[in-house]
């Protein structure tokens, strides 16, 4: 397999990115297009694709955020305004997707991106935390958030209302900026960096 590089989201990776989206979520919770172009627009800094020379495998976007407390339902809208939520002072940095084709699931490629995106943030970006919502149903996505020193923060019930089956509870899930399995400080990584 060739190696994928992290390297930043571009216009024309808009087909692949909405490709990705439909083979990782279920249709009743998968963002627009309009969504992800609003995004990388609004923080282009913030939106990533891993890729190689058949295109993006995987993407990752964020926003910052400037929270007053804890988040609440609304904050997490599907499809909200990138526009509206996104300030470039904002303390937080809200993972608001990401996504790995399936063929490329299970071989370290999605946790590569997850870690060297949140490296390679902690160094460029000024904030205290990152904030994610994950499914209670996604097992394998849980698994890289808590190993990379996520926990629980807030329980949102019902909030994912899948096409099919009854709906899911959320769980916003936090940890500082900095962080290591040994609890110390991580150190940043290059951005467009060659994977395996």
């Amino acid at each position: 397999m060739e190696p994928y590089r992290i390297r930043p989201a571009r216009p024309e990776d808009l087909d692949d990115i909405l490709s990705i989206e439909d083979d990782s979520f279920d249709p009743a919770i998968r963002e627009s297009r309009e969504t992800f172009r609003e995004r990388m627009e609004v923080f282009p800094e913030g939106f990533v694709v891993l890729a190689n020379s058949d295109g993006p495998g995987g993407y990752l976007c964020s926003e910052l955020w400037d929270l007053p407390g804890l988040p609440g339902t609304a904050d997490f809208a599907l499809g909200h305004s990138a526009r509206d939520r996104h300030s470039p002072r904002g303390r937080t940095l809200y993972i608001s997707s990401y996504g790995i084709r399936r063929s490329l699931r299970g071989c370290g490629l999605g946790k590569a991106l997850f870690r060297d995106f949140l490296a390679n943030a902690s160094s460029a970006f000024a904030f205290d935390e990152v904030l994610l919502l994950v499914s209670k149903t996604w097992a394998e996505a849980r698994a890289i958030y808590a190993a990379e020193g996520f926990r629980r923060v807030l329980e949102l019930p019902g909030f994912f209302r899948f096409s099919a089956g009854p709906p899911a509870d959320g769980e916003v899930l936090s940890r500082p900026r900095f962080w290591d399995s040994t609890g110390g400080t991580s150190a940043p990584m290059m951005m467009d960096k060659e994977l395996p």
